[in-house]
């Protein structure tokens, strides 16, 4: 051969090596993408297949769906300033009393509407998996103020001595909460957690009103509640769908790909989208084996120092953390609620009134949860 013609050889060579290894390595990424959807779709099917069927927390089931009511209840409350109910629920000057009035007589529509969504049977969220990322979040914000309504009523038919009426707004509030606490996103998910504890439940239960009820508000109290607890459990949702939206959403993003350059771009991508879901099904497993082990410390001793190096995993992980660390608290704090409801106050349980009336979230904070009531549940906020 030649001796000028051996660097044209030896670069096409070079040049179709790696031609080949990276045809090989672009079958090898799309083989493992295409596993990982295949994966999230059957995720999807199980999640739309499962029931989420659940009778009404006081009085008749009807055989609705909720979440039509649910959603009228909001957009009556649409408008409101979430700071005037605030004010409206906490003040006690004759100002804060008209606004009270005035809110519970304007929001009556509301309460019909979420009176319905909390007894009709089918606690379903409509899901369109089609649309990923930009998948529609619930009205947040209206959900306080729909809180808030509600606690303004029960405080006026504790006034006037309706107790029975009082505490079935109040479980219909409760039954909403823990309906949206399962709802496919994980910040429905902490809100529907924090309106768990309403100050008028969380305040009630610690002051000892709530204990000294007539036999029937307190049973009727009672027995909603544990019925809620029995329901959620430990048990989280969100992180299932956050996966399959994940999924979608990658499966949008990476179509318009096309040529050598946005090959490269493709591979690369796939390879760190493929690693963070198949992340989050180890999650979603892991999670599950903790459930079946009995009440554990925190999703975040999974999710902690995974895949820092991964970019999605970067940005997602940390803020699963965090949101699984506030779950924790505010679900101990629920079954707390429905600890002391179902059994009364204990003389060794001075340390709940205290748990109960504080905002855990300070660096340092340590709780512990009694063992008959948490299965020596450890929770531990760094």
């Amino acid at each position: 051969m030649p001796t000028r013609l051996r660097p044209a050889v030896i670069a096409a060579t070079v040049l179709a090596l790696a031609c080949a290894g990276l045809i090989w390595r672009s079958r090898v990424v799309t083989r493992e993408w295409q596993r990982a959807l295949a994966e999230a779709r059957a995720l999807e099917a199980r999640l739309d297949a499962a029931s989420s069927e659940r009778a009404a927390l006081w009085g008749e089931t009807t055989e609705e769906r909720a979440e039509g009511h649910y959603d009228r209840a909001l957009a009556v409350v649409a408008d409101w300033d979430p700071g005037r109910t605030w004010r409206a629920r906490q003040a006690e000057d004759e100002e804060a009393r008209t606004l009270r009035d005035a809110f519970v007589s304007e929001g009556s529509e509301a309460l019909e509407a979420l009176h319905r969504g909390a007894h009709a049977r089918d606690a379903s969220w409509s899901v369109d998996w089609s649309l990923g990322f930009e998948h529609p979040v619930r009205r947040l914000s209206q959900a306080r103020s729909l809180s808030d309504l509600c606690q303004m009523k029960v405080g006026l038919l504790f006034a006037v001595g309706r107790e029975l009426e009082a505490v079935g707004v109040l479980l219909d509030l409760l039954q909403f909460a823990g309906d949206l606490s399962m709802g496919p996103h994980l910040i429905e998910e902490m809100v529907g957690l924090a309106l768990l504890t309403p100050d008028v439940l969380r305040e009630g239960v610690a002051d000892g009103t709530l204990l000294g009820l007539s036999r029937e508000a307190r049973a009727r109290l009672r027995t909603g509640v544990a019925a809620l607890d029995d329901r959620l459990g430990w048990r989280a949702n969100s992180l299932e769908f956050e996966l399959a939206f994940g999924a979608r959403g990658f499966e949008k993003a990476f179509g318009a790909s096309g040529g050598l350059h946005g090959e490269l771009r493709r591979i690369l991508t796939l390879s760190q989208a493929t690693e963070y879901l198949d992340t989050m099904q180890r999650l979603c497993a892991e999670y599950e084996a903790a459930l079946e082990a009995g009440p554990i410390a925190l999703i975040a001793k999974v999710t902690s120092g995974r895949l820092e190096s991964n970019p999605i995993s970067a940005i997602v992980l940390p803020q699963l953390d965090s949101a699984y660390r506030g779950r924790i608290v505010s679900l101990a704090r629920f079954r707390t609620l429905a600890y002391v409801l179902s059994e009364g106050p204990q003389p060794e349980d001075v340390w709940l009134a205290q748990f109960l009336r504080r905002e855990v979230t300070e660096a340092g904070a340590r709780l512990w949860m009694d063992h008959e009531v948490f299965g020596d549940l450890e929770v531990v906020l760094p």
